[in-house]
């Protein structure tokens, strides 16, 4: 039986939720995938399951730095983002930290349906294309 995109991202993040063995929950989600010949929504699936997380109450968060967070960098991107979303304080934070050095320095931040580039190398260039 084929899910929909939406049942099969509702199911994820209640199972992540829930506190399932991630690794074996990843294998089952991979192996329906590529059963169910889907492969080419893999990113699509991935951002529904992000979304659904945050209606439960936790939020991925990607993040690209120039060089490693510091904890108060941290606490404030947490802040920033539950400020950002309807969640509030009680939304739960999970932050993923990237690391590139081209972006120079600043941030860029992801969420399932927002992005901030405050990165200095995108600044750079709107100031060069204005």
């Amino acid at each position: 039986m084929k899910l929909s995109r939406r049942k099969l991202a509702q199911y994820v993040a209640s199972e992540l939720m829930a506190g399932v063995d991630q690794s074996q929950l990843m294998r089952e989600l991979a192996a329906y995938i590529v059963q169910s010949g889907t492969k080419n929504q893999l990113d699509m699936i991935l951002s529904d399951v992000s979304r659904e997380l945050a209606l439960l109450g936790v939020m991925q968060v990607d993040v690209t730095t120039a060089t490693k967070l510091t904890d108060e960098l941290r606490n404030k991107i947490t802040t920033y983002v539950q400020q950002s979303v309807d969640g509030g304080t009680d939304l739960q934070v999970s932050i993923a930290e990237h690391i590139d050095a081209d972006i120079l320095g600043g941030v860029i931040i992801e969420t399932p349906n927002k992005r901030l580039d405050a990165s200095t190398k995108n600044q750079l260039t709107k100031l060069r294309n204005s």
